[in-house]
């Protein structure tokens, strides 16, 4: 039995090594943008598309199906970001061109408790909007992890600051695991989680955070800093998850939001 993972999440990490002490082979793939898995397996880093010279190049299909016909892959297992929808919906179209179970884990969605200060925002323009909103009555320090920014991007959050004309333009605290474009009224920090309270609550702190921005990613890595808002009283703009098309036609299909529940489901069909 052979298992492809989509890795690049904690929860993916967790499930290869599960998966390793059972008689499978894993190969693990990762977009390899921050760091490495240490895992005992195969690991591509980079994607599919450096091995395209080595797969047949007679028909249309993606790198990925080629790549799972010629590894001759049973399984395919999807433990990829919750908002990298496109790598999903093509791992799900290519497990089906090829005809094997498409499995993927997503993880559960953050939920508001009582004394939260959400903003659920279903897509980037009504997050930017939102924002735009807030800086122009009176946001100052905005703590902005809402993954990678182009320069577009950052044009239009520098234009977005200058709203704030009672205090001058507001700044953006940009946290991020690698480098990105930087807005012009920004300090950037660069971190990994995970991340605990204390030290959210510090940060938040020292640079007097009024509004955070961030996208509903869910899991432990991250979650610190909600907790840390829900106790320091700030406003949380949170961009919602993107919705997958759904593929009737692919009966293999199968999403679950436990990891315990996923690897037992494996560990039965092999």
């Amino acid at each position: 039995m052979k298992i492809l993972i989509l890795g690049g999440t904690s929860e993916a990490k967790l499930l290869a090594k599960k998966l390793l002490n059972t008689n499978v082979e894993i190969i693990y793939s990762i977009a390899g943008l921050v760091r490495q898995p240490n895992l005992d397996c195969k690991i591509i880093s980079g994607g599919f598309s450096q091995y395209n010279n080595e797969l047949d190049k007679a028909n249309n299909s993606s790198c990925l199906t080629k790549y799972l016909l010629a590894e001759k892959i049973d399984y395919l297992v999807d433990a990829t970001h919750p908002f990298a929808t496109m790598m999903s919906q093509q791992a799900n179209h290519s497990a089906q061109e090829v005809n094997i179970p498409y499995i993927s884990f997503v993880r559960p969605e953050w939920e508001a408790q009582a004394a939260d200060d959400w903003s659920l925002l279903e897509d980037e323009n009504q997050l930017l909007n939102e924002l735009a909103l807030a800086i122009n009555t009176g946001s100052q320090n905005i703590f902005y992890t809402n993954g990678q920014i182009d320069r577009k991007l950052a044009v239009e959050l520098d234009a977005m600051a200058e709203l704030n004309e009672a205090f001058g333009p507001s700044r953006y605290i940009i946290r991020s695991a690698k480098e990105t474009e930087l807005p012009q009224y920004s300090q950037w920090i660069q971190a990994i989680g995970p991340f605990n309270i204390d030290d959210e609550k510090a940060l938040l702190e020292k640079y007097e955070v009024d509004l955070i921005v961030c996208k509903n990613s869910g899991g432990e890595a991250t979650k610190a800093k909600l907790e840390a808002a829900r106790e320091l009283g700030i406003r949380v703009l949170m961009l919602q998850r993107p919705t997958m098309a759904e593929d009737s036609n692919n009966r293999m299909n199968k999403e679950f939001h436990n990891l315990d529940e996923c690897f037992e489901f494996i560990k039965a069909a092999v």
